[in-house]
């Protein structure tokens, strides 16, 4: 009866339920499941009945054959002499079911089929596992059909239900549907994962953790599941995060160590730029809840390590990481990568500036603050760079006509920043794949009314204008200030300028 098990599967596929790619297939060397589907008598006719009801199903209605086929598959004589066809079929021939008009999860055991206790209910969900089950014990071969059949159609259906429900906050809805999708399949994650929402969102901590780790079990060493493995570890790390910031004593402390390891986690699933920044500012404060700031470098290991394979932002911020906590060769490493990554990132050439003063290679300075001045003329704070360069170098100076000459360039830098008619800072620099917004002030420092006419230009990382934008400000009354916002249409946006402000 080899040729029944794949008809059914091709009658499964023809109602548009794809099997599962990963299940394995029979191959020559490998046993071939091919239960017995002709005897006893009840399990020869039950077969009769799934044929006429997988004829059915490509236009009709095979409700009819399929009780016929239950009602059959349920006399004890078949699963005494025929276990494993009998269940086979029986685990089929529900999961049939499940699909036909009017069908649900749990019914009248009489409207299924069944003989015995007409009115008594039954799960067929659970029903379905319980047979399945029976054939994956006694015969290892069927092993892979009984995957394929749970993951047919009704496993979909019920499985997007529960995430649909639980998007729309119907908790018990998707807590009773997730556990059907269990029933028909443990393997996979999703499942897992409403679960685990449901009990965060009833507060129930230990329930969430344990099924937020039975969705990382499921999905471990399976690609395709990269994303359900990030989402996991993500809304592991903001709970244990939220539960640390707000409790104290020994409760803060077991909650910033969970934090701290689901964040490991999450880095190591490869979340995006802005994820991983995000990661890091609140793994450093879980260190800090632990009263751990020795181990702030193992907040950014990972990314110093192999610095080129991560974004601008999460250098940055690994970067600003290091500089906190004294780690200045660190945050040197980090603020050069993040510049090699995008040569305009305005704030890896400020804090490398920074750096460089601060790990005495002053050398290297005058060249950045040339880069900051030429994407950001107006801000006095990038011409006071400089005085901090003179400051760095005069604690340094080894003869009178050195200290002299620092410090004349110290003052005349720290005067040059003071006495800049205008301050133009930035308070927003969104991009999406089509569109930039930037947004910030506009100091008036002089002593009369003015209004300023701004002109943007947005550049990629090889410096090429890609869009233009332009905002007129003011009047701003002096030592007032005023904001301004631009958005442009543009793709490839690494950075911006402006032309100096007069």
């Amino acid at each position: 009866m080899r040729g029944f098990v794949r008809k059914s599967l091709g009658a499964a596929v023809l109602l548009g339920v794809a099997a599962q790619s990963g299940v394995a297939q029979a191959t020559a060397s490998a046993p071939v499941c091919e239960p017995n589907q002709s005897s006893p008598a009840p399990v020869a006719r039950a077969t009769l009945f799934l044929q006429k009801a997988f004829a059915a199903m490509k236009g009709g209605n095979p409700s009819k054959d399929l009780r016929e086929a239950i009602g059959q598959l349920s006399d004890p004589k078949a699963a005494a002499e025929n276990p494993i066809g009998t269940n086979l079929m029986l685990g089929q021939a529900y999961v049939l079911f499940l699909q036909t008009p009017g069908a649900t999860g749990i019914m009248r055991r009489g409207d299924v089929g069944f003989t015995t206790n007409p009115d008594g209910v039954i799960d067929i969900y659970a029903a379905a596992d319980s047979a399945f089950d029976v054939v994956e014990a006694r015969a290892p071969e069927c092993v892979a059909t009984a995957a394929q059949w749970r993951q047919q159609g009704p496993w979909l259906a019920v499985t997007n239900n529960a995430i649909n429900a639980l998007n729309a906050n119907k908790l018990d809805s998707a807590e009773i549907y997730a556990k059907w999708s269990l029933a028909l399949s443990d393997k996979v994650p999703y499942a897992y994962s409403v679960l685990a929402g449901v009990a965060k969102a009833r507060n129930d901590n230990a329930s969430a953790t344990k099924y937020w780790q039975q969705a990382l079990k499921s999905a471990e060493g399976d690609t395709s599941y990269n994303d359900v493995r990030l989402k996991t570890y993500y809304e592991m790390s903001t709970d244990a995060v939220a539960r640390a910031e707000a409790a104290t004593g020994a409760a803060k402390l077991t909650a910033a160590r969970a934090a701290v390891t689901a964040l490991q986690g999450y880095l190591a699933a490869n979340p995006n730029d802005y994820q991983t920044t995000a990661a890091l500012q609140n793994m450093t404060r879980m260190y800090i809840a632990l009263g751990d700031t020795a181990r702030i470098a193992d907040v950014y290991a990972p990314i110093i390590k192999n610095p080129l394979s991560w974004g601008e932002s999460t250098l940055l911020q690994a970067g600003v990481t290091a500089t906190r906590y004294n780690k200045t060769a660190d945050a040197v490493k980090l603020f050069e990568a993040a510049l090699r990554n995008n040569p305009y990132q305005r704030d890896a050439l400020n804090n490398l500036a920074a750096s460089y003063i601060n790990s005495g290679q002053f050398e290297k300075v005058p060249g950045l603050v040339s880069r900051l001045l030429a994407l950001d003329p107006n801000n006095p704070d990038n011409v006071l760079m400089n005085a901090y360069l003179y400051s760095g170098l005069l604690k340094a100076a080894k003869t009178a006509k050195d200290r002299k000459l620092y410090t004349d360039s110290l003052v005349y830098y720290k005067e040059k920043s003071d006495k800049m008619p205008l301050k133009i800072s930035f308070s927003e620099f969104s991009r999406t794949e089509s569109e930039v917004i930037l947004a910030g002030e506009i100091e008036n420092r002089g002593t009369t009314s003015k209004t300023f006419n701004v002109y943007f230009e947005f550049i990629d990382k090889a410096g090429n204008v890609v869009a233009t934008g332009q905002s007129a400000v003011g009047p701003v009354a002096p030592k007032a200030k005023q904001t301004f916002r631009v958005k442009v249409a543009a793709k490839d946006v690494a950075a911006y300028r402006y032309r100096p402000i007069t």
